[in-house]
């Protein structure tokens, strides 16, 4: 099945998800994003902004995005939407099918909405947006604003 984990914010508070699932993602996404974020020059600011769950400031900060999502597949290089880290996506399944049927819904739903920008950053930028919207319709509790 194609389905991409909904960024880092998500999974901050999923009830019905164990601690332990919830940690190993947090870890991998935190570890990532660091590597990304130091690749992709952002800055403090964009840090801060992604860390509130808000727009970063500069473009490096929205190709940070970009690079974490394609480190977790839930973004291809061409910047077409992947299929997500399916061996955590397995896991989840297993953990709680409820929450993997919402992820299956977010991401149907965006992938249909998100059209392809020529700069495939913004792409992930507003990837990342739909996924944060949707979520809150799917009753996942995706961060402050």
């Amino acid at each position: 099945m194609k389905l991409f984990v909904v960024l880092i914010a998500v999974l901050v508070t999923v009830n019905g998800l164990s601690d332990e699932l919830i940690n190993e993602f947090k870890e991998k996404v935190q570890t990532i994003g660091i590597q990304c974020a130091e690749q992709e020059s952002a800055t403090d600011e964009d840090i801060q902004a992604l860390m509130k769950h808000e727009a970063p400031v500069t473009h490096g900060g929205r190709c940070t995005i970009f690079c974490t999502m394609e480190k977790l597949n839930i973004i291809k290089s061409d910047g077409t939407i992947g299929e997500g880290d399916q061996e955590w996506l397995s896991k989840a399944k297993e953990d709680d099918s409820d929450f993997y049927e919402k992820l299956q819904s977010i991401h149907e739903s965006c992938k249909e909405t998100v059209e392809i920008a020529p700069d495939k950053c913004d792409t992930a930028f507003n990837l990342a947006k739909c996924a944060k919207e949707a979520g809150k319709k799917a009753g996942i509790d995706v961060g402050e604003a």
